[in-house]
């Protein structure tokens, strides 16, 4: 994986000054610290910047990279694979290589044909493609935003980047926080095409974004078949399938010149991972397991186990509560986004233990979602239930399953549909997250102020959910099922690819694959119908029976884990001296989004309030949230030239001023 950055004037009048923009991919050098590299068009109205993680053909794959013509130019963060396949067809055709790099193929490809191959792409991606007889730039992300990429309107220049710091960098960029997208934030509403900073754009998942002359163009080039044939087959055959499919979906995912291990918990998903990769021979495989202070927390035992059991190198990593309070601003300068707990953090310090001994990572991301494996799905059959006989019976199965599973497992502790017929004008159906906001409105809206409240009401967040969502697609679908849609294209690229993926891999310059977000995986699994999928008793019942020969019982019959720092971290958390400044009263008010004496008394509850506690674990995910959404102010819009500065490695230093000096200043050529 790499970083990229870039600008484009599509008036080609003026031109861009690449000593000025070379801090734009300096601010993400984190993502590539093997190479850093630019070209730019003669005019000077185009710039591709490039930094470079050297995963495949580290000697020959140097960004940015063109066709043979020079007609067509390419920075690209991510892996295309398969790419050898596409690599022969392409000569076959005439087609000329310079490098045995994966991405290369990806000029060529839209040479013959033109946006229609963004489709034909596999892997997990985001990049920019220049045109240069067309004068056009495509911005372009995976199926499911794995990978992020960030565009902004600036004068007469788009410019664009890997991550918000990177577009931030260029010059006499203003930064304002979008209120409007915060309110949704905090009700669990994702959109895939909004950030927390204003004016500021995220190219969502699967689609494309088209500048030229004629202006701004946002295209699918890929949509999730919802509506398409079920198919009706036994579990033994659909495990049978799906195991076919994972097996190629990890063997995909190992390729490349450099170590890749996985991350194993005791969960199924990443012991699946690690079975597979075992499996296929990958030589020396390397697991990586945490370790909280918190032994309720603790899935050593069973990762330790399997990972006997797979022959696997099994690396435990500790991860004490002092040491994520200590990161945790350091993880949100990655993130770029208010946070609920300090699961990312440990994320953070799990993948830099992972960086001297592996390149890659696999992970487990995406099996939820595409498998109905959260109990917000389990639970979600049960409102359905209830909804539809009102029989007291279930309310009490519902009840039941709340107090056994908990907040932590991403439970509402909701026995019913709220506003029920409001919601289904909006959606045309009711999925959880409509149900997580007016829930979350009801406990977190009392810490708001009222101007906030009033200014964007959560009937608004709703709508704009609503407006991003095909609503053809999920009119008359099970709610269950809209849910596992919502999820898959709204909260996995915001919130779990971010904070939980890309960006703490990233910034310890480690390049995550996640064999169950593949296509063909993704695409099979929701071609299944819902009874394929989960019961009331648990979920991922494909992988689950694809896995029964292979792993053991407690493995592939085990219960779902949410996984989840330990809440007393937060009260270690709050005890740093930046969670005092981002909590008091003036950087309260600045944001103007929490009460500042609510805050205050929040503070002194979780005193009495012991973390485990119900009321004890809602006021400190409150409050981490809300020293989150402030120091991002802090980092991102009040004083982002010093954040920049500070975080700045000198090894970065170095390779910007070799820049510096090679980009001389230049007079663009006559148009």
């Amino acid at each position: 994986m790499c970083g990229l950055a870039g600008a484009f004037i599509p008036s080609n009048v003026g031109w861009l000054e690449p000593r000025e923009l070379l801090p734009m991919i300096g601010a993400v050098a984190h993502r590539g610290p093997d190479d850093m590299d630019y070209w730019v068009n003669g005019p000077q109205t185009a710039i591709l910047m490039h930094a470079r993680l050297a995963l495949v053909d580290p000697q020959g794959g140097r960004q940015p990279i063109s066709n043979e013509t020079g007609s067509i130019w390419l920075t690209c963060n991510g892996e295309i694979y398969g790419y050898k396949d596409t690599m022969a067809e392409l000569e076959a055709k005439g087609h000329r290589f310079r490098s045995q790099c994966d991405v290369e193929v990806i000029p060529h490809l839209f040479e013959d044909l033109g946006p229609g191959c963004f489709a034909k792409l596999r892997g997990e991606f985001a990049f920019a493609l220049y045109d240069e007889k067309q004068h056009e730039l495509y911005l372009v992300r995976d199926r499911f935003g794995i990978k992020p990429l960030y565009y902004c309107e600036v004068g007469d220049a788009l410019v664009f980047g890997s991550e918000l710091k990177s577009v931030l960098s260029y010059p006499s960029l203003p930064a304002e926080l979008n209120h409007q997208y915060i309110r949704g934030l905090l009700a669990g509403i994702s959109l895939p095409e909004e950030t927390i900073l204003q004016d500021i754009l995220e190219v969502p998942p699967g689609h494309y974004v088209r500048i030229s002359r004629a202006g701004i163009e946002v295209q699918p080039y890929w949509s999730l078949a919802l509506n398409g044939r079920e198919r009706l087959t036994n579990p033994k055959q659909v495990g049978e399938e799906y195991a076919e499919l994972f097996d190629e979906a990890v063997r995909l995912r190992l390729h490349g010149d450099r170590p890749v291990g996985a991350y194993l918990s005791s969960g199924v998903d990443s012991c699946s991972v690690v079975d597979a990769m075992a499996r296929h021979g990958s030589g020396d495989v390397k697991a990586f397991t945490l370790r909280f202070d918190d032994p309720q927390l603790d899935e050593t035992q069973i990762a330790a186990r399997v990972a006997t059991i797979t022959g696997v190198d099994h690396h435990i990593v500790d991860v004490s509560n002092q040491a994520l309070a200590d990161n945790f601003r350091t993880s949100l300068w990655h993130s770029e986004i208010p946070v609920f707990n300090t699961h990312g953090t440990a994320k953070f310090l799990l993948s830099r233990a992972c960086q001297p001994h592996v390149k890659a990572i696999l992970t487990g991301e995406g099996a939820d979602e595409t498998l109905a494996g959260y109990a917000m799905y389990r639970h979600q059959l049960l409102l359905d239930e209830q909804r539809k006989t009102g029989e007291r019976h279930v309310k009490s199965l519902i009840k039941e399953m709340i107090a056994r599973e908990g907040i932590l497992a991403g439970l509402l502790p909701e026995t019913a549909y709220r506003q029920n017929a409001m919601v289904e004008t909006i959606f045309g159906c009711y999925p959880y997250a409509a149900l997580r906001a007016l829930s979350s409105e009801r406990l977190m809206g009392r810490f708001f102020q009222r101007r906030f409240v009033e200014a964007h009401p959560i009937e608004e967040a709703l709508k704009r959910l609503a407006d991003v969502l095909p609503a053809e697609k999920l009119e008359g679908l099970p709610p269950a099922t809209a849910s596992r849609f919502i999820s898959l294209k709204c909260d996995l690229p915001a919130y779990n690819l971010n904070y939980l993926g890309d960006r703490q891999e990233m910034a310890n310059s480690i390049e995550g694959r996640l064999p169950f977000l593949d296509n063909d995986l993704t695409d099979y699994a929701f071609q299944l119908p819902p009874s394929a999928l989960h019961t009331m008793k648990e979920g991922k019942l494909p992988l689950r029976s694809a896995m029964a020969n292979r792993l053991p019982n407690y493995v592939h019959q085990g219960p779902k884990r949410v996984f989840w720092a330990p809440v007393s971290a937060v009260d270690t958390l709050m005890q740093n001296s930046f969670c005092e400044v981002a909590l008091s009263p003036d950087s309260v008010r600045e944001v103007g989004v929490f009460e500042p004496s609510r805050l205050e008394l929040a503070k002194k509850l979780i005193r009495v309030f012991p973390a485990k506690s119900k009321i004890g674990t809602g006021l400190r995910t409150m409050l981490t949230c809300a020293a989150s959404l402030h120091l991002v102010n802090d980092m991102f819009v009040r004083n982002f030239a010093k954040n920049a500065q500070n975080f700045c490695k000198s090894e970065t230093r170095r390779k910007m001023d070799h820049l510096v000096a090679r980009a001389a200043p230049i007079e663009p050529d006559p148009l």
